[in-house]
């Protein structure tokens, strides 16, 4: 290196003193300095200044070469063709286009169970079911071959406050889809022989659930969240109440219900959307825009309920527990935040963070899965989010041994009222380089969107709760510009540090008996890193 040094010194001074004697001669010759003839000069020994960065340069990173906050990627500034429009009857269509001829559409009533009652409890999943029995045009066969015929999949999803059909097919048959679709929701019949010939399946898929253990969990915490309100109810019905649901109950809710104010119809894909217009102006005219009593069942805010319930099952193999949160609704300002926690909890998997991918847990880049991944009989968690109208939902669901029954049902909400108190470049529980993290995982969902029934899902939940569909572009700005320690730290705190919660636990409670006291210890759960500091001493001081 010193020789190179040396080497490169002469070379220099010998150019130097070229370049002297090339501006003397130029002098001399022509009367002027070569300066005046606009040419460069060589500078000696000066280092070249620039202002560019070089690739591996030594220079110190910051955000950890993340862009700045409130910044987002150029690719997201762009986003797609969006329309929406109100037909006569009050309809609403929006549509948005994405590179594909496989087009997605999706009808999406504004009613679900909470719209329900005690009496008409399940007659959402009826009627779901009652939808492809029939109608007055077209029997059950004839339908079935109007959609084989085009190649579309037919699917159907009930919610709390929406239930919804969606039909995938080819863009040339859209006109085909929709027409065969309003002969389905204008034209169903209900009779009592269709009803009969549901009755027992629609029972055994109520029965069936308890197969499910996240679902069933996430029941019994929906339950125990809103006790006084029929959003709590599950969204099947009442098993007990399937008896009771007569073809006059049915045709009464749809009369309520079943108006163009309260039908919101989508299509992602390559779609025309004055063609989806038109086709929807042609066959669902006959749909009347307000019906005679508009009046909502359960329209009521619901109010959140702190308490846990406890489901004891000796035989089950390992222990589910879910803790609940109140949440922003949907149009709150800081719903769009939530999905930062989402993402900062994460989902855990024992096949995938543990010693099968990895030979230490403590390699994980998320903090509460390594937590958990030194805890070998914890084998999924997963974060949830639920927005309504004018009220969320914000837990976790746990599924392990019951040997790790009190971490299952702490750990989780801890580390959240953690973020209260504990986010910096340093800190364990969660810091900068999480954040951003989290910021670009979403940042690559907005970039992965595409036509499927998620994105017609989200269209139609904006047109609800929002009115307008909300571009990728502005959801990317709001995430980017709150992931921020002090936005985070301002949130848990907000939402998450010593508040009240709701849990529920099913399986094998032999660990967690003594713990069925609400305040101390799952109250005190919520307390973070004072939490973790009464439950170390608790060993020691007697």
């Amino acid at each position: 290196a010193l020789v190179f040094y040396k080497l490169n010194l002469n070379v220099r001074e010998n150019l130097y003193q070229t370049t002297q004697e090339a501006t003397f001669g130029v002098n001399r010759a022509f009367g002027v300095s070569i300066e005046q003839l606009g040419c460069p000069t060589f500078q000696g020994h000066q280092p070249r200044q620039t202002n560019q960065k070089i690739q591996f340069s030594k220079e110190r990173l910051t955000e950890f070469g993340e862009l700045p906050r409130g910044e987002i990627p150029e690719a997201l500034e762009y986003n797609p063709i969006s329309r929406v429009t109100r037909t006569d009857n009050g309809v609403t269509v929006g549509t948005e286009v994405y590179g594909t001829d496989i087009v997605t559409i999706g009808l999406h009533w504004k009613y679900g169970s909470r719209n329900e009652t005690q009496d008409t409890a399940g007659i959402t999943s009826f009627i779901q079911n009652l939808r492809l029995r029939g109608t007055q045009k077209s029997s059950r066969g004839e339908l079935e071959k109007s959609f084989n015929s085009i190649g579309a999949k037919v699917t159907q999803e009930i919610c709390r406050e929406r239930n919804s059909m969606y039909i995938t097919c080819h863009k040339d048959n859209v006109d085909k889809a929709i027409k065969s679709v309003g002969d389905i929701l204008t034209n169903s019949t209900f009779n009592e022989n269709q009803l009969e010939a549901e009755r027992e399946g629609i029972y055994r898929r109520i029965v069936d659930l308890q197969k499910d253990m996240m679902e069933c969990t996430l029941e019994n915490a929906f339950y125990t969240s809103f006790r006084a309100h029929q959003m709590g109810q599950p969204t099947l019905g009442n098993r007990d109440n399937v008896a009771n649901i007569t073809p006059e109950k049915i045709r009464e809710f749809v009369n309520r219900y079943h108006t163009g104010k309260n039908l919101v119809i989508t299509a992602t894909g390559n779609v025309d959307h004055g063609r989806i217009v038109d086709s929807v102006n042609r066959e669902f005219k006959g749909l009347n825009s307000t019906s005679g009593d508009s009046a909502r069942e359960n329209n009521h805010k619901p109010m959140f309920t702190p308490s846990i319930i406890f489901t004891r099952d000796d035989e089950m193999v390992n222990l589910n527990a879910s803790v609940m949160f109140r949440a922003p609704s949907y149009s709150h300002p800081d719903s769009h935040l939530m999905r930062l926690f989402v993402e900062l909890l994460g989902e855990y998997r024992a096949d995938l963070h543990t010693g099968t991918n990895l030979n230490d847990p403590g390699k994980q880049y998320n903090y509460l899965h390594e937590r958990y991944g030194h805890m070998p009989g914890i084998h999924l968690q997963k974060t949830f989010y639920f927005p309504f109208s004018d009220v969320g939902l914000f837990g976790t669901y746990v599924n392990g041994s019951e040997v790790f029954g009190p971490q299952i049902c702490f750990l989780a909400q801890t580390n959240l009222s953690n973020y209260a108190h504990a986010v910096s470049y340093s800190l364990t529980v969660v810091n900068q380089s999480e954040i951003f993290r989290a910021r670009a995982k979403i940042f690559n969902d907005l970039l992965n969107q595409r036509s499927g029934i998620d994105t017609n899902r989200e269209i139609a939940n904006d047109l609800f709760y929002l009115g307008r569909r909300v571009p990728r572009s502005e959801i990317a700005s709001k995430i980017s510009a709150g992931a921020d320690e002090c936005m985070i730290k301002r949130l848990a705190t907000k939402w998450f540090y010593d508040v009240d919660i709701a849990a529920a636990v099913w399986g094998p409670l032999h660990y967690i008996l003594s713990m069925t006291h609400y305040n101390r210890p799952w109250k005190r759960s919520t307390l973070g890193v004072y939490y973790n500091t009464m439950l170390t001493l608790s060993k020691y001081v007697k």
